[in-house]
This record gives structure tokens, C-alpha cells and sequence, in this order.
């Protein structure tokens, strides 16, 4: 993952919408979005959104 200020500051806005929720495992949901974003290859504002996008 490209790790920038803009990546940084969406990671943490994603860990604090997210913090108390978990999936239908029991696995913190936050891992989703990043696990999507670290798959990520692509320009920075493309992986800083990624995690902000289930947030809408």
C-alpha cells in the first residue's frame, strides 16, 4: 500500500467510523476496507478513497 499523509489520514478516519464493528465472523469490519485498499496498486487518491467509500 502507498502510505502518504492523504492515505494515512483516510486510515484513520476509516478505523474511527468503523472501531466498534465487526463482520458476520466476528472479525473487525475495518479490515475489510483496508484489505481492498491494500490490494491497491494504483494512484495515491485511488487508495486514499478506497477505505472512505463505506463510509457513504
Amino acid at each position: 500500500m502507498l502510505y502518504t499523509p492523504a492515505t494515512k489520514k483516510a486510515m484513520k478516519l476509516c478505523f474511527a467510523a468503523h472501531k466498534d464493528q465487526v463482520d458476520k465472523s466476528g472479525v473487525p469490519y475495518v479490515f475489510h476496507p483496508f484489505h481492498l485498499a491494500e490490494q491497491m496498486q494504483d494512484e495515491q487518491m485511488t487508495i486514499a478513497a478506497r477505505p472512505l467509500y463505506f463510509l457513504i
